[in-house]
């Protein structure tokens, strides 16, 4: 078995990037800690985010698990797009879950490192005020 690191830190600077601009952008934190849940409870909370006013939280989850399916496809792992299916050990084996679960925990510790990269300091307000 080779190494492999499937770009999670361009991914998720990529990810951070289209929405740190936005409301939205506090999600990774809530992404990051949802992940000791399960792929399921992360995979479901895009669903339940669309009943929210700012569908834009939604948009950022439902982003991210795309990245998610995407890179593990680069892996030869198939993520499956159903809830029922990522129960079911016949169609996603547990070592392709676990292997999918760390990915995602890599893929939001550096979304996390990004999100705070771009938050404003008191330092960066002084430059921009002179």
């Amino acid at each position: 078995m080779s190494w492999e690191d499937f770009n999670l830190d361009k991914i998720a600077h990529e990810l951070v990037k289209k929405y740190k601009d936005d409301e939205a952008s506090k999600q990774v934190y809530k992404m990051r800690s949802t992940v000791h849940y399960g792929l399921e409870r992360f995979w479901g909370e895009q669903l339940r985010l669309k009943e929210d006013k700012n569908n834009k939280k939604s948009q950022y989850w439902a982003d991210t698990w795309d990245k998610l399916v995407i890179t593990m496809h680069q892996a030869s792992i198939q993520v499956p797009r159903t809830p029922e299916d990522l129960w079911d050990s016949q169609k996603f084996p547990l070592a392709y879950r676990k292997v999918t679960l760390s990915i995602l925990t890599q893929l939001c510790d550096y979304m996390v490192w990004w999100t705070q990269r771009y938050k404003p300091t008191a330092s960066n307000e002084t430059d921009q005020e002179n």
